[in-house]
């Protein structure tokens, strides 16, 4: 926000107010208590339950990219858009009339997050999408207190605990960060791992043979092409880095392209190896603030990729160009035609 004039971030002042309000950007002990809270609706036996959705929202897109029957789909239009919205959509019991613009929301404020050069417009857009999030989150909020739901809504607004993201609007930005983080880059991970998989035949075999893991093939797919290509920290103290003075309170931009593709970490750092381990990957970040939806990604990733190649085991590229979206921070394509 700082690059823009004074008059230009007073007419953004709610965007910045309301992303201010994620627990993303909160420091300990705000962000350790917020996320301890959190965490509940990731916990094993939480994820176990939405398993089964997962599976039959892979199988109802699957069946309507089949059923068309023109032997063609996009990955991307057909699959890796579509699914991670509906899964936090069913999870979050969004209503029907919200849905369709809910993925509007998200794409906008991923526009400007992940830009590199972001402008007034984005910012622009990215308030609406935000405000408008944050506005369907506080009427279920709203709504659903005091009731008996299971949704995850539902569930985070009558936990028992005293909590500070606990009164409605600051419980309200919560949901939005979630929605927005489980869209956004599942997303990315399903069109990229699509990609590199159709690009090597023998890490398709691989991934149905059911040699390894489905985390450790995620983990290999998260690592040869990061959804998210960078991350910031500011410096909490004086530093040295290879040489390099940093000082507290500066910005520290974090390439993880780049450091999933580290020679001195990863052996042949450019090859696709789904049998790779240990992958110290860092696509879910690190430490204190690692993504706490890794585990629900994992999940729809292994669900997406195993299905769409043991439905479709003759599915190839259908053209050689590739249009991928012009954001710097969100590495995603744009579509991914295909053919069986």
């Amino acid at each position: 926000m700082d690059q823009f004039p004074p008059e230009a971030r007073a007419e953004l002042a709610t965007f910045t107010r309301l992303f201010s309000m994620w627990m993303l950007f909160f420091d300990p002990p705000e962000h350790t208590r917020a996320r301890r809270w959190l965490a509940r609706a990731f916990a094993p036996d939480a994820l176990a339950r939405l398993r089964e959705r997962i599976d039959e929202a892979v199988t109802r897109l699957l069946d309507a990219a089949r059923d068309r029957g023109t032997g063609r789909f996009d990955v991307i239009a057909d699959l890796a858009r579509p699914l991670p919205a509906t899964v936090i959509a069913d999870w979050m019991a969004i209503p029907g009339d919200d849905r369709e613009a809910f993925v509007g929301w998200t794409d906008d404020i991923a526009e400007f997050f992940g830009s590199s050069q972001p402008t007034l417009p984005m910012a622009r857009r990215a308030q609406d999408g935000l405000s408008a999030l944050t506005d369907c989150f506080r009427r279920l909020v709203r709504e659903r207190r005091g009731g008996a739901g299971d949704d995850l809504v539902s569930e985070l607004a009558n936990g028992s605990e005293i909590d500070p993201v606990a009164d409605e609007e600051a419980l309200a930005a919560q949901c939005a960060m979630l929605a927005f983080a489980g869209h956004e880059t599942t997303r990315n991970l399903v069109g990229n791992g699509a990609l590199a998989l159709l690009g090597d035949e023998d890490a398709r075999a691989t991934l149905l043979s059911g040699a390894v893991s489905a985390r450790t093939a995620i983990d290999e797919l998260l690592r040869y092409d990061s959804p998210v290509q960078f991350g910031t920290r500011f410096a909490a103290a004086d530093f040295d880095v290879h040489g390099v003075r940093v000082q507290r309170g500066e910005l520290i931009i974090l390439l993880f392209g780049s450091a999933n593709r580290d020679e001195a970490e990863f052996a042949r750092p450019d090859r696709l190896d789904l049998t790779r381990q240990p992958n110290r990957h860092v696509s879910f970040g690190n430490g204190p603030h690692t993504c706490i939806g890794a585990a629900l990604a994992h999940l729809e990733g292994a669900a997406a990729l195993t299905a769409l190649f043991r439905r479709f085991p003759s599915l190839a590229l259908d053209g050689r160009d590739r249009q991928w979206s012009a954001n710097f921070g969100f590495r995603g394509l744009r579509e991914l035609p295909v053919r069986f």
